[in-house]
């Protein structure tokens, strides 16, 4: 038996970034990947249901606290407004992923008790490439 310690992702090694400007105040980041699947089962094999893969699709979200004057938010807050798809570069450790994608949600949280944070949504367009 290898009593080897196995070394895991820590969540401070994902880090988002926009037009190559780390997204400041980060708390949490998400990467889905998905792929539609079209089913191609023909009548001589009907017994069992068969699928090929087709149209890949990317989205992110991520949270963290408001910092001010920074200069990604501001950067995200202009793109949000005008619709113009962004950059990203999304790192977890040792891999990275980039990509363009439009802002599809960007809430601002505001609480008596605790600190301005934000939510952004985003939709990839486009492929999400490996850097």
């Amino acid at each position: 038996m290898n009593n080897s310690i196995i070394p895991a992702l820590k969540n401070i090694d994902v880090i988002l970034y926009i037009n190559n400007i780390a997204i400041g105040g980060q708390k949490g980041v998400n990467l889905m990947r998905k792929t539609e699947l079209v089913n191609i089962t023909n009548k001589i094999d009907i017994n069992w249901s068969e699928y090929a893969s087709a149209v890949k699709s990317w989205s992110i979200t991520c949270g963290g606290i408001i910092i001010k004057n920074s200069q990604a938010f501001d950067y995200l807050e202009s793109a949000f407004y005008s619709g113009t798809p962004i950059d990203i570069k999304f790192i977890d450790g040792n891999k990275s992923y980039i990509g363009k994608a439009f802002i599809t949600s960007f809430p601002i949280n505001t609480s008596f008790d605790n600190t301005c944070s934000y939510s952004i949504g985003l939709t990839g367009t486009g492929e999400l490439k490996n850097e």
